[in-house]
C-alpha cells in the first residue's frame, strides 16, 4: 500500500514545488517508507511509500508518471500479454504503465486487484485515475477552475488554497442516522470520491467520471446444489492465496470467533509455504464478548497458533491524542487495540493482516428470492417462511406480507397495509438532530439518488446488487483499516471484498444466498471438513454491545461529558445540545435499546468535527497570512 497526491493546473506552466510538498507531508503517516515527489510541467505527483524502496514509476522519455497503490492479482496474465521490459521482475506500477501504453483509458478493463492509481501523460497533458470495482483503495479528488487535486487521504486536497473547504451537511447527516457513505460524495462539498469501478479523466477540456466495470447479469446454473459451495471455496482460497503476497515472516489474521475471519485463518494455512498467525481480541471482564472458545477450537484441532490481545485494557476513544488524523470520515474503530496487533506484527517483519471483514456484505442475499420463488411456482417458499414465523412466533399474516406482498406493492399501498398490520416505522435520525438540519439533509432523496440502475430482471438480484454495491457498507471499515495500519508499515486486506467473489454471488440463484434462519449457508457448506464444527454449525453471534457501554461508561465517560459540554455539532446547527446531554445522563443511569449505537454515532461526530475544525483554522490562517503576489 502507498498513497498517492498530486495536483495538476491545466492553465499554469508548472505547479509551485514547495507548497506542494508542504501539502504532500500532511499525510505522511501514510509514508513510512519515505515521500518522492516528482513535477512534469503543469503536475506536481507525489507518491506516499508504505514500505522502503516503494516508487512512482517515471518514463523520462515519454514523460509520463505512474502513482500506483494497491496490488494486482493477475500479474502472470499481464505479463504473457505485454511482456513488460524486466519481465516477471515488473513491479505492479511497471505492469500498469505497459497496460495503459497497449490500452490507454480502457487499461482498466484488464486488471484483477485492490488499486488506486494516477497516470500523469504530460505530453497529452492528460491525467487518467481510476479505482478498483470495489474501492478498496480510497482517491479524493476536487476540481477547482483549471486545477484538479487528488490524493488517497481526503487532507491533502481539503488544505489546498483553491479547494473550498466547507461540509457536506448531507453526509452528516447520514452518519448521524447510520447511512452508508454516498460512494461518490465525502464529508465536505467540494471533494469527491473516485468510487468503486470508476475512472477519472481530466484534460484542458475538463474532467469526466465514468464506470467502467458492472457485474455481468448472465446467471450461474449448475446441476448440483453442492457445485455452488465447491466453487465458492475455490473462489475464496484463491482470493486468499492472492493476498498472501509479500506477507513478510508471515501473515497475520485478525480472528474472530465468527465463521469469516477463521474461514480466512484456515485458508490461509492451508497455503503451502505460509505461516500464519492469528490475533484474537479477548475479554476479562465481558464474559459475553469473549470468544476464546472458538479460537481454542481452530489451535486444538487446526494447530493454529493464535495470540489473544486484551482488549479491555487496550481500548480508549482517544479524543484527546495526536493520532494520526484523516477528515475521511468520522467513523473511529478499536485503533488502540489493532496498533497492539501491529506493534506485534512489525517487531517479528510481518507486512500483511488479513480480515474477514466483508463476509456479513458479500453473504447477506436478498429477502426478496421468496416471492420470487413463489411467483415461479415453488410451494417450498410458503412452508419455509411459514416455519421461520412460528419459531420467532411472529403473526403469519405480518410475516406472509413481508416476504410475498411487499416486494410488489405500490409505495402508497404498501404506507397503508403497512398501518394496517401494525408495522412499526422505524425512526431515521437520532431524537436529538435538530429538525431544521434534517429537512436541509433531505436524506429521503438522498438514499434514493443511490440506488444504482437496473441491470438484472430478478428483483431479489437488483435488491441484492443495490445493497452489496449500490450502499456499500464494506467500504467505510476496509478504508478506515488501511489508513490506521499505514504508519506501522501494515497493509490490511480483505479477501471477502474480492471482485470474483462479488461476481460469483450476483450470479448464482438467490437462494444459495438467502435462506430464512439458515444464515452464510453457501460458506458453512464451502467449509466442510475444513473449520472446526464447533465453528462451521454455530448459529448465534457474539454481541459487542457490552463493550461499547462498557466503553462509554467506564474508560471514556469523563472525556464525553467534556465534549458535550460545548459541542461544535451544535455550533453548526446539527444537534440540540441539551437532549443530547439529556441522552447521555439517561445512558448512564441505564437507559437500553439503541442509545447507546447512538450517542456513539454523536461522539465520533463531534471528535472528527473538531478535528477538522483545527485542520480549516489553520488553513484559514495560513491564507489569511501568505503574502500576496
Amino acid at each position: 500500500m502507498s498513497g498517492l497526491f498530486g495536483v495538476v493546473d491545466f492553465a499554469a506552466p508548472r505547479v509551485e514545488p514547495e507548497g506542494f510538498r508542504r501539502l504532500a507531508e500532511l499525510a505522511s503517516y501514510r509514508a513510512p517508507g519515505g515521500i518522492t515527489c516528482h513535477f512534469l510541467g503543469s503536475a506536481g505527483l507525489a507518491h506516499l511509500a508504505l514500505r522502503e524502496g516503494d516508487r512512482p514509476v517515471l518514463d523520462l522519455q515519454r514523460q509520463i508518471c505512474v502513482l500506483f497503490d494497491g496490488r494486482l492479482d493477475n500479474r502472470p496474465e499481464l505479463i504473457a500479454r505485454l511482456s513488460p521490459v524486466k519481465g516477471a521482475e515488473a513491479s505492479d506500477a511497471e505492469l500498469l504503465l505497459a497496460a495503459y501504453l497497449e490500452w490507454e483509458e480502457a487499461c482498466t478493463d484488464h486488471l484483477l486487484g485492490d488499486f488506486a492509481f494516477a497516470i500523469w501523460d504530460s505530453p497529452r497533458k492528460r491525467l487518467f485515475c481510476a479505482v478498483d470495482p470495489l474501492g478498496i483503495k480510497p482517491l479524493h479528488y476536487a476540481q477547482a477552475g483549471s486545477l484538479v487535486c487528488f490524493a488517497s487521504d481526503a487532507v491533502q486536497v481539503l488544505r489546498h488554497p483553491a479547494v473550498p473547504d466547507g461540509y457536506n451537511e448531507v453526509e452528516i447527516a447520514a452518519y448521524l442516522a447510520g447511512r452508508c457513505e454516498d460512494p461518490e460524495r465525502s464529508f465536505f462539498s467540494a471533494i469527491h470520491k473516485v468510487a468503486p469501478g470508476q475512472r477519472l479523466i481530466a484534460d484542458a477540456d475538463g474532467l469526466r467520471v465514468e464506470r467502467y466495470w458492472l457485474p455481468d447479469p448472465k446467471e450461474i446454473r449448475y446441476s448440483r446444489d453442492e457445485d455452488y459451495s465447491l466453487r465458492f471455496r475455490e473462489l475464496l482460497q484463491q482470493a486468499v492465496t492472492d493476498r498472501l503476497r509479500d506477507a513478510g515472516s508471515f501473515v497475520g489474521v485478525a480472528m474472530s470467533g465468527g465463521l469469516d475471519s477463521t474461514s480466512v485463518a484456515a485458508l490461509a494455512q492451508r497455503t503451502s509455504g505460509t505461516s500464519v498467525r492469528a490475533y484474537s481480541f479477548v475479554f476479562d471482564r465481558l464474559a459475553g464478548c469473549d470468544e476464546r472458545a472458538y479460537s481454542q477450537a481452530m489451535t486444538e484441532e487446526l494447530g493454529l497458533e493464535v495470540e489473544p490481545v486484551e482488549t479491555e485494557r487496550l481500548w480508549s476513544l482517544e479524543s484527546q491524542t495526536d493520532a494520526p488524523f484523516s477528515p475521511d470520515t468520522p467513523f473511529f474503530g478499536w485503533r488502540t487495540c489493532y496498533q497492539e496487533i501491529f506493534r506485534r506484527m512489525t517487531s517479528r517483519g510481518a507486512r500483511v493482516l488479513l480480515m474477514g471483514h466483508g463476509g456479513d456484505d458479500l453473504l447477506r442475499g436478498s429477502s426478496l428470492i421468496y416471492a420470487e420463488r413463489l411467483r415461479r411456482g415453488d410451494l417450498s417458499a410458503l412452508r419455509e417462511v411459514a416455519r421461520h414465523a412460528r419459531s420467532r412466533r411472529e403473526p403469519l399474516l405480518r410475516v406472509f406480507y413481508r416476504h410475498f406482498g411487499r416486494p410488489y406493492m405500490p409505495a402508497d399501498a404498501d404506507r397503508l397495509m403497512r398501518s394496517v398490520l401494525r408495522v412499526k416505522q422505524q425512526e431515521s435520525l437520532l431524537r436529538w438532530v435538530l429538525p431544521s438540519f434534517a429537512r436541509r439533509a433531505d436524506l429521503a432523496g438522498r438514499d434514493e439518488a443511490l440506488r444504482p440502475g437496473q441491470i438484472f430482471t430478478s428483483q431479489a438480484r437488483q435488491d441484492f446488487y443495490g445493497t452489496l454495491l449500490g450502499t456499500p457498507w464494506y467500504w467505510r471499515l476496509a478504508n478506515w483499516h488501511e489508513r490506521s495500519a499505514a504508519t506501522a508499515g501494515i497493509e490490511v486486506r480483505h479477501p471477502f471484498l474480492d471482485r470474483r467473489l462479488f461476481e460469483y454471488v450476483l450470479a448464482i440463484p438467490g437462494e444459495q444466498i438467502f435462506r430464512l434462519g439458515h444464515s452464510k449457508g453457501l460458506l458453512r457448506r464451502a467449509m466442510t471438513s475444513i473449520l472446526p464444527e464447533k465453528i462451521r454449525t454455530r448459529i448465534k453471534k457474539t454481541s459487542f454491545r457490552a463493550f461499547l457501554d462498557f466503553g462509554l461508561q467506564k474508560k471514556a465517560a469523563e472525556e464525553i461529558w467534556a465534549l458535550l459540554q460545548d459541542p461544535i455539532s451544535v455550533e453548526l446547527g446539527f444537534l440540540d445540545g441539551d437532549r443530547l446531554r439529556t441522552a447521555w445522563r439517561q445512558f448512564l443511569n441505564g437507559a437500553g435499546g439503541e442509545i447507546s449505537r447512538d450517542i456513539w454515532y454523536s461522539v465520533l461526530s463531534e471528535i472528527w468535527l473538531r478535528r477538522c475544525e483545527t485542520i480549516r483554522s489553520g488553513r484559514r490562517e495560513t491564507l489569511i497570512s501568505r503574502p500576496a503576489a
